[in-house]
């Protein structure tokens, strides 16, 4: 298919591999060394976003380039949007202090709208509640 660089001034080719989840862009034209560059991928081409969604600046989205003069291996891109994830996750408690009943705040900020009834699942491994006291060894021997 094709894809545009530039503003959509130079058209090129570009190729998805379904097997490897890797888009190939061929460049249309010359680029100098540290020209910014934007590739422009038409929704025509038929790459659909993941689901359900991805987090922001997900280090699993990389890029490489294999040019005549070098080459660069897989780099994490440093800036991509959330899509259908949580955003400004957070988590507080109060008092600080181990094995002392604590105040528990979640903070996010969610791209799917909530209903009565859905739910939040928070993970907190180590954490426990009073009838699950974990057996705390205190022989100093």
């Amino acid at each position: 298919f094709t894809c545009t660089m530039s503003g959509g001034v130079v058209t090129t080719s570009c190729s998805w591999s379904d097997a490897s989840r890797v888009l190939t862009v061929r460049a249309g034209m010359a680029l100098a060394a540290l020209e910014a560059v934007t590739v422009e991928i038409p929704a025509t081409a038929g790459i659909k976003l993941p689901f359900p969604g991805i987090g922001i600046n997900d280090a699993r989205l990389k890029l490489a380039v294999n040019a005549s003069t070098g080459s660069m291996n897989p780099t994490a891109i440093l800036a991509s949007p959330s899509l259908g994830s949580l955003d400004l996750t957070g988590l507080a408690y109060n008092p600080f202090l181990a094995g002392a009943p604590a105040r528990i705040d979640i903070n996010f900020s969610s791209w799917f709208a909530f209903n009565v009834g859905d739910t939040v699942t928070l993970n907190l491994p180590a954490f426990f509640a009073n009838r699950d006291i974990p057996a705390i060894s205190t022989d100093t021997d």
